[in-house]
């Protein structure tokens, strides 16, 4: 162990310092199986003194930790995974109150993270909108998944794609994604298709979907309706 390429130069030194000093010591060492597998090790080795103090031996005691090594990293790799993400990932308690939020969280709503925490989901929504949620999503099991109107710092409301997943213990996941860029170019896309694109009048597509809604309000509300049609120059 204290030769072995696998096993770094500061623990290495750390083992023989106390060994020469007769000291206790506690490291983790990754080894390798005969086979080459690797596998990790909770070391500890303890001096043993006689009754007159002299040094006779040691005492090492070996545990496997490979699996608690494994445990670790993938925590590890998974919070760096949500820390990064550009998707807002929050934690809410069961009492909806935010545990955790990643830097994207805070900035898609115009905060700073360390002023989000402790304080409830529904401070992102309005009135109207977080009673819809908790109406439609918290009190139903498993994940939900759609639109909703978020309400930033400044008091703008954005559309948003959002996901909640409830925890078997009450708590929230939820991950959320800022998808006004997304709705102006939908809006945009569809303006172009009923609007003629030189004048910004309506096309015959747009006419036609205006003059239906015209009628079907007019028809609901029991009121006649009258259709004023020019035509200038054969420009209609």
């Amino acid at each position: 162990v204290l030769q072995g390429p696998e096993t770094d130069p500061e623990t290495r030194a750390q083992l023989r310092a106390a060994v020469r000093q007769g000291e206790s010591v506690s490291v983790e060492i990754l080894n390798y199986h005969r086979d080459g597998t690797p596998y990790w090790l909770a070391l500890t080795i303890s001096p043993v003194h006689d009754a007159a103090g002299t040094l006779r031996r040691f005492v090492a005691v070996e545990r496997d930790i490979t699996a608690r090594r494994a445990a670790e990293r993938e925590r590890v790799e998974l919070s760096t995974a949500v820390a990064i993400s550009p998707d807002g990932i929050s934690l809410a308690a069961p009492d909806g109150l935010i545990t955790y939020m990643n830097a994207a969280h805070a900035a898609i709503y115009g905060y700073a993270v360390d002023d989000l925490l402790g304080r409830t989901w529904q401070a992102f929504y309005t009135v109207d909108e977080a009673a819809r949620l908790a109406r439609d999503v918290l009190a139903r099991d498993g994940t939900w998944h759609g639109e909703a109107t978020g309400l930033r710092r400044d008091g703008t409301c954005f559309p948003q794609e959002l996901q909640l997943t409830l925890l078997p213990w009450g708590g929230i996941v939820g991950s959320v994604r800022d998808i006004s860029e997304r709705k102006a170019w939908e809006r945009a896309i569809e303006e172009r298709a009923v609007r003629d694109e030189l004048t910004g009048l309506y096309n015959r597509r747009g006419f036609f979907a205006r003059a239906r809604a015209a009628l079907a309000g007019a028809r609901a509300a029991g009121i006649p309706c009258a259709l004023l049609y020019g035509d200038m120059d054969h420009f209609k």
